[in-house]
């Protein structure tokens, strides 16, 4: 049990790592005006909603009211 524990920290600290590095891209990629940017700012787009979604799912959904 505790190593599972361990594994699912270590997930999240991952998720979180790679959303601030997916936030990060987004931003520098939007002041650059070239099509190889745009390019860039559209993957980094969406491994930011990717990551956003992993990072959703590794916490659990109790005491969520809706």
């Amino acid at each position: 049990m505790r190593s599972e524990q361990m594994i699912l920290v270590q997930q999240r600290g991952w998720a979180k790592t790679g959303m601030a590095l997916a936030l990060g891209a987004l931003v520098a990629t939007a002041f650059m005006n070239t099509p190889r940017a745009r390019g860039w700012h559209l993957l980094s787009g969406g491994a930011l909603v990717g990551l956003s979604i992993w990072h959703h799912t590794l916490y659990p959904a109790r005491g969520r009211r809706y």
